[in-house]
């Protein structure tokens, strides 16, 4: 028996359990888009960290001087704090975001989703880790694997080539990346 008889097609030829004319079809995301979604992403998570690390410096200042211990600047351990806070809100940011919605707030911004591309369902969560770890690879040499996305056939990133993972477009309802069969 074989996959299509069985209902389980390639990417081109099902997404959603809807029949696809042809995998070219899918609108996929220019490299600008990305970046641009990747720039408004690394903006929230920044944001986020220096609000965070503001409200914890700020209240452990505030507790010694109540306490009315001496107040030390120590530049080692608030490097070592910044770089925790980062780290934990970008692993956090980008494994639920795309494992959870299928997307993050810069990607939602230029409509892109991440899916598996064996099956143009949506990813779980080993491949939303795997995705997220892919970073570090795709950020070496000099971002070289985020600039794969611009020549790559298909628009993957190295990220997406290690996690098994396509960016798409989709239209502002989500139903109208499918044609239905009738």
């Amino acid at each position: 028996m074989t996959n299509a008889e069985m209902g389980m097609g390639s990417m081109s030829e099902r997404i959603e359990g809807h029949d696809l004319v042809s995998y070219q079809e899918i609108k996929k995301p220019s490299f600008w888009a990305r970046l641009g979604a990747h720039l408004v992403d690394s903006f929230v998570i920044e944001t986020t960290a220096v609000v965070l690390i503001l409200v914890i410096l700020g209240a452990s200042f505030w507790f010694r001087w109540t306490l009315g211990q001496e107040l030390k600047f120590d530049a080692v351990w608030i490097q070592v704090l910044v770089v925790f806070f980062r780290v934990v809100l970008a692993l956090a940011y980008f494994v639920i975001g795309t494992a959870n919605y299928g997307t993050t707030v810069g990607k939602r911004l230029f409509r892109i989703y991440v899916v598996s591309f064996s099956t143009a369902q949506p990813i779980s969560l080993g491949q939303s880790w795997g995705r997220c770890l892919g970073y570090m690879v795709s950020y070496l040499p000099f971002g070289g694997g985020f600039v794969m996305a611009a020549f790559h056939p298909e628009k993957r990133a190295m990220h997406d080539l290690i996690a098994g993972t396509v960016c798409i477009v989709k239209e502002k309802d989500p139903a109208m990346i499918h044609k239905e069969v009738t």
